[in-house]
């Protein structure tokens, strides 16, 4: 389990310069990773066992709300995360060991939670948890609202959104229906030419 160990202590960070501080970040960042892993974990257990209404509260959304003091935004949040990771297991594995960030988390739970999107996201699961892995954010945004467009083009279709069977480099290759891909318009989604 990642823990505080290894963390500088204020003390130490105000003597921190160059890559001790990027060292430091790095823990940190880490840290946080795991613990919105297991944060998220926890709430999907309570919502499982619907522990939260041993509590009196009519949601898991409340439940944490009550226990941590965080904010509705945050609660839900959460609950995305768990969602996520029902969803596509190897998203709580790469946040848990750090490679796949909270906010990349975030984004797929955003997917997670429309209703056109959300069964096609265990297939594409290798290819959107690479893309979170290797691309800055901003590029990553961009594959997500891609794949949210083909997604959801393809609701209600027999055989739901093509699978997704590869990734380019820094860049998608984008499904099409047949299979084939679009390599050189995938390197225009990601914005990396």
């Amino acid at each position: 389990m990642v823990g505080m160990e290894g963390l500088p202590t204020l003390d130490e960070i105000a003597n921190l310069s160059g890559r001790d501080l990027e060292a430091a970040l790095w823990a940190a960042e880490r840290v946080r990773r795991g613990a919105e892993a297991v944060i998220a974990s926890v709430v999907a257990r309570c919502d499982s066992s619907l522990h939260y209404l041993a509590d009196g509260h009519r949601s898991v959304k409340q439940w944490t709300m009550a226990m941590t003091n965080c904010s509705p935004h945050e609660a839900r949040l959460r609950r995305g995360t768990a969602r996520v990771f029902d969803l596509m297991p190897g998203a709580r594995a790469g946040m848990r060991a750090a490679p796949v960030g909270v906010a990349q988390v975030h984004e797929l739970a955003r997917l997670a939670a429309n209703p056109r999107c959300r069964e096609h996201l265990p297939a594409s699961e290798h290819v959107l948890l690479d893309a979170a892995r290797t691309l800055p954010f901003p590029d990553f945004r961009r594959v997500v609202a891609h794949w949210e467009s083909l997604a959801e083009g393809f609701c209600g279709r027999a055989g739901g959104v093509p699978a997704w069977s590869g990734w380019c480099g820094r860049s998608a290759c984008v499904p099409v229906p047949g299979g084939r891909e679009l390599g050189s318009e995938a390197l225009a989604v990601a914005g990396s030419v």
